[in-house]
């Protein structure tokens, strides 16, 4: 036990030292000078600006910088923001509460929906009401967040007029931040206008950002509780006539919620990259907005730490919305099968390798698909873009690299468990070649998974693209991108619905899709489900 634990907290050395490695290299490798930044449009004297640089260490060898931040990380010091001068630290934790605050709420708001939605699904399984939470889940986990937001703005906030558009709480409140909490502040000060309003503004973002973790939980427990349901302690327990509510409750749940409870704890960092979009969406005033904020000013040590004519109708310059949509399609297909091509070819040789040669090699590419993992995702892809420049072919190598180590996890996985098996071990004893072991015997005995997680990863990649054009760094105008469609869009949502709602049915309709075919391979491929 203590060689494992020793074992395991040894790996976090590295990883340690590749997350910030890739924190400090990526920001530097963006184009753009901070100094001339802060200074904007007037401009700066030579003098003064080699002055500025001397004054923040930016004139050191970059080696040097990377040495002088570890340190100052190793003593809790993040530096200070090259725009605002105040502490990184201290802007980070005035700000994570509110992120905090969101997020909570947004899990809650799965939890409390989603895991009743999952066991009733699994006790009436085959009902209306089992195909109709799995057609309403797979559907949220196919909603790009970033257009549910605009549509539920349009709805709640401009029609009803129910919640608030934007902001954390009403401008003629103000409560004293003691925690950061909003909620718990106005509640320990007394001010229950000032609560209510802080909850209503919480309502719509939680909402949004709640949604995929909704999904997944719920489809997650009705799986967990098909299985455990058919086990045979849980007919014996029937058979001794104990009520269907202890049955369920009781035996069947308590032993259901472990890989939900493991499925909610991956989900936080899917709250964090969904808080990116939401708080950009809602003006919500907290980490993950902060940070779009700092990439866009070069800040390092923030970054550091219809008509008839017109059947869809037109745009603000009068262009025909289906057939952008149409061209769109194409370009979005595109980026999917892309994507994948990509990440599949790298992701499966890296696998393959590390699968079959172990030892340090192993580690070494492991290591590196952790350290991927780590970042969430969609600050990885916009800091890559950022780097390389705006456009969809950037969008594209982009996503591919965020979502590389998936292909290579499931590739490592399924080489391990197949080259002890009995025709492997004959293929080598009749004179086979590593290579031939490698992609002629084991890979494609591996195939089912990577199918499977391929047609998955098409939707995927159509969100995080479309995610990139609406932020402004995926495909530039006048390209029909789903995403920038969207984001050409924003301004005249109050005024024209169709340019909002059109393109957002598009993404959704095509992810939707996709995640149908991911969901139909797997039920085909995999054995245990055809019992």
């Amino acid at each position: 036990m203590f060689r494992f634990l020793l074992t395991r907290v040894s790996l976090l050395v590295p990883t340690f030292f590749g997350m910030t490695l890739l924190a400090f290299f990526l920001i530097r490798l963006v184009p753009g000078d901070p100094i001339e930044t802060m200074a904007g449009e007037r401009g700066i004297d030579p003098a003064r600006h080699a002055e500025l640089l001397t004054a923040y260490g930016l004139d050191k060898p970059v080696i040097v910088q990377y040495g002088i931040y570890i340190a100052r990380v190793l003593h809790g010091d993040l530096g200070k923001s090259l725009i605002t001068q105040e502490s990184v630290m201290n802007e980070f934790l005035a700000l994570f509460p509110a992120t905090i605050e969101l997020g909570v709420c947004a899990i809650v708001f799965a939890l409390v929906l989603g895991l009743p939605a999952g066991i009733l699904a699994a006790v009436r399984r085959n009902s209306i009401f089992d195909h109709g939470v799995m057609a309403t889940s797979l559907t949220g986990y196919s909603m790009p967040i970033f257009w549910w937001g605009l549509l539920l703005i349009l709805f709640f906030s401009v029609q009803l007029g129910w919640t608030p558009v934007s902001g954390r709480i009403a401008v003629q409140y103000y409560v004293e931040p003691d925690t950061g909490f909003l909620l718990l502040d106005a509640l320990r000060a007394g001010e229950i206008d000032a609560f209510w309003s802080a909850l209503h503004h919480l309502v719509l973002p939680a909402v949004v950002l709640g949604t995929v973790p909704l999904a997944v939980i719920a489809r997650m427990t009705r799986s967990a509780m098909l299985e455990v349901l058919g086990e045979d302690y849980i007919r014996t327990a029937r058979a001794k006539g104990l009520s269907r509510f202890r049955v369920v409750g009781l035996h069947a749940l308590r032993n259901a919620l472990i890989p939900v409870v493991t499925v909610i704890g991956l989900q936080v960092g899917v709250l964090f990259t969904g808080a990116i979009l939401t708080e950009t969406i809602f003006s919500w005033p907290g980490v993950g907005k902060w940070l779009i904020e700092a990439i866009g000013r070069r800040d390092y040590p923030v970054l550091q730490g219809g008509s008839l004519t017109y059947l869809l109708g037109t745009d603000a310059i009068g262009r025909d919305i289906l057939s952008r949509l149409m061209y769109g399609a194409r370009l979005s297909l595109s980026i999917g099968v892309a994507v994948v091509a990509i990440s599949v070819v790298v992701g499966v040789v890296l696998g393959l390798v590390a699968g079959f040669f172990r030892g340090v090699l192993e580690i070494a590419i492991m290591r590196l698909m952790d350290i991927i993992l780590t970042l969430p995702s969609l600050l990885l892809a916009i800091v890559i873009v950022a780097i390389l420049g705006p456009g969809l072919i950037n969008a594209m190598l982009a996503v591919a690299i965020v979502v590389l180590p998936h292909y290579v996890r499931i590739t490592r996985a399924a080489v391990i468990a197949e080259v002890s098996r009995d025709y492997v071990t004959a293929a080598r004893v009749s004179g086979a070649g590593t290579l031939r072991l490698m992609f002629r015997e084991v890979l494609p005995n591996c195939a089912a998974p990577l199918i499977v997680q391929a047609s998955l990863g098409i939707s995927t990649a159509i969100l995080d693209a479309a995610a990139l054009g609406f932020l402004g760094l995926g495909a530039q105008p006048p390209s029909p991108e789903w995403g920038t469609m969207l984001a050409d869009a924003r301004e005249f949502v109050l005024r024209a619905w169709w340019v909002v709602t059109f393109p957002g049915l598009a993404i959704l309709a095509a992810v939707l899709a996709f995640n149908l075919l991911g969901d139909g391979l797997r039920d085909a491929l995999d054995p245990k489900l055809k019992r």
